[in-house]
């Protein structure tokens, strides 16, 4: 729609060439705008003032990466690519059968007895469901552990320079690993193929870093803040999941949990960190008393707060909740 309209309006990209979808997509990918630019393959900073934030271009290459993966699953099936065999490690597919019931098998690309396992959907989702309602707490638990909070760190607020540092390191190592990588390119040490598969991957996950280094640099970390989101959501999560579209529920999934697996019988998966405390303290919720337990706990928050690997698990709660 950008093309069409841009063509309509005269704007060309040489006297006689008019703009089309390939000329707006190689503007969208490239770094040039935000400041950097790509030189031969390998990615370089620039010296020139940029016009668009980094913050914002990253923004572009995540949505460009979800619809893309969104395209190529054409029925839109919930679990298809996001649980894997565990067996093999190939995906999982859904299929309808007659016309109404959805169920998930592996594809069975290397061989094997296990594509013919088949799963129904409910039972995927019911598995994954139950996590969703046990995450929830009471009001008053929410209440006693966001107090226990602000009483931990009402001695020691400077939790933001540790993540500071922390994510520091993280660009560092990644900086020396894409550097480490040219070198072995350019010594002939590994094919285009391997360098290209390779630094895109980690040059993402660097612009992701810088990204949330800037935001550590902007503003202090907001812990209670923070708290209180993690709370909302795991309060709301199995109605938020229920009310969302297809996009925002596998959304919510992967933010919840990781390394989805099925065995030919039954769904396997881990919950990730941040959650797996909350499921404990909600197991734990009636038998926890005011005292030592809940500052325990509070403790125990405030790190997985202040941990830089969970920074953008924090963000993505906050983008969750706001769209929710």
């Amino acid at each position: 729609s950008l093309a069409r309209k841009m063509s309509e309006e005269g704007f060309r990209m040489s006297a006689t060439v008019k703009c089309n979808k390939k000329n707006v997509e190689m503007i969208l990918n490239n770094p040039i705008y935000m400041g950097d630019f790509n030189f031969k393959g390998v990615r370089y900073e620039g010296k020139h003032e940029p016009i668009v934030s980094r913050e914002l271009y990253q923004e572009v290459q995540r949505v460009i990466k979800n619809q893309t993966s969104t395209r190529s699953n054409k029925r839109q099936f919930l679990f298809s690519g996001l649980f894997k065999c565990s067996h093999c490690g190939c995906a999982l597919v859904g299929e309808l059968h007659k016309g109404k019931y959805v169920y998930y098998h592996c594809t069975g690309n290397k061989g094997g007895e296990c594509k013919r396992k088949y799963i129904n959907e409910n039972k995927l989702e019911e598995a994954l469901l139950k996590i969703l309602v046990d995450l929830k707490l009471s009001d008053n638990t929410a209440k006693i552990i966001i107090s226990s909070i602000k009483k931990e760190l009402k001695d020691n607020l400077d939790y933001g320079q540790s993540q500071a540092i922390e994510v520091r390191k993280q660009i560092e190592t990644l900086q020396k690993r894409l550097s480490k990588l040219l070198d072995l390119y350019t010594d002939g040490d590994i094919d285009k193929k391997a360098y290209d598969t390779k630094s895109k991957k980690w040059q993402y996950e660097l612009d992701e870093l810088l990204v949330t280094q800037a935001k550590i640099n902007k503003t202090p970390v907001n812990y209670i803040e923070r708290a209180r989101d993690l709370f909302e959501l795991c309060k709301n999560a199995s109605q938020w999941y229920l009310q969302a579209d297809y996009e925002k529920k596998r959304e919510l999934l992967k933010l919840l949990h990781s390394n989805f697996l099925y065995d030919g019988e039954k769904p396997h998966f881990e919950v990730n960190s941040v959650f797996k405390l909350m499921l404990d303290l909600s197991k734990n919720e009636k038998n926890v008393s005011k005292g030592t337990k809940f500052e325990l706990f509070a403790q125990k928050i405030i790190k997985q707060i202040s941990d830089a690997d969970n920074i953008l698990v924090f963000e993505k709660i906050r983008k969750f909740k706001k769209a929710c």
